[in-house]
């Protein structure tokens, strides 16, 4: 038996021992307590649903994704996120196995935005949900975050997963290296609604078919150039998190984009 066939059979059998007819209701009285706030997380879900309606027209009937291909979208970013750990070695040896963190957790959430795209489209939302309430009720028992085997079991157990394109099995393993990247509920809201905002900035302003968008910014504070991704995790750091977070943080990357991008 060779190995793909092996996961995809082990993948089978998760699935079966994962119950997608979860009971949220229960999550929150029995084990929440209060830990993760229910109602960032249903607007984390029309967030994206909006989101998707602006770019995807259709998108939630496409579950065979023949015109929206979330899956390779996920298989995409996936890669985005190993080469946070540099490799190249025919470009700079002297950096080989260092790791950028910080874009470790933006590419998370770049998968996060396709992931629950496709538990949106198969009503299985409450798969990811209920695992970072387990994560969250428990994460003062979980391994150092960061751990040396990150990248390692990354590419073996989520970048396997794929082949089975089994939502369960990747739901659960996204949150699972989510929290082994430092993150928890609550930064995952928040930097999820910083994405979101800059999202919404780069369709504004000519993301994609246009090409009209800018893609690096200058920080005024330093005169170099950097990704828009640094620039929002920059500017978001006197904003809080709640239910005026995406718009206060698109005015503000917009007021930014305005006065130092677009000139």
């Amino acid at each position: 038996m060779d190995i793909l066939t092996a996961f995809s059979r082990m993948a089978a059998d998760m699935d079966k021992n994962i119950d997608q007819e979860i009971d949220i209701d229960q999550i929150m009285t029995s084990e929440l307590k209060g830990i993760i706030d229910y109602s960032l997380w249903q607007e984390t879900i029309k967030i994206q649903e909006s989101l998707n309606d602006s770019v995807a027209p259709g998108w939630k009937e496409d579950k065979e994704q023949r015109k929206y291909d979330f899956w390779m979208a996920i298989l995409d970013e996936t890669t985005e996120v190993l080469n946070s750990r540099h490799w190249k070695w025919w470009k700079d040896s002297n950096k080989m196995g260092n790791v950028d963190w910080d874009n470790v957790r933006v590419e998370l959430i770049d998968l996060f935005h396709f992931i629950l795209s496709i538990a949106i489209q198969h009503d299985s939302s409450s798969i990811i949900f209920a695992q970072l309430a387990n994560l969250e009720t428990n994460k003062d028992r979980l391994k150092e975050p960061r751990d040396e085997h990150f990248f390692e079991d990354f590419w073996q157990m989520f970048l396997m997963s794929l082949h089975t394109k089994n939502l369960p099995v990747i739901a659960v393993y996204w949150c699972d290296f989510w929290y082994r990247a430092g993150g928890d509920v609550n930064e995952l809201f928040m930097e999820y609604r910083i994405k979101a905002a800059l999202n919404k900035i780069r369709q504004e302003f000519g993301y994609g078919a246009k090409n009209t968008y800018q893609k690096l910014w200058v920080d005024k504070d330093t005169g170099a150039m950097v990704e828009d991704n640094v620039m929002a995790w920059k500017l978001a750091q006197d904003v809080e998190l709640n239910k005026d977070t995406v718009e206060t943080m698109t005015n503000k990357l917009r007021d930014y984009y305005l006065e130092n991008v677009e000139i």
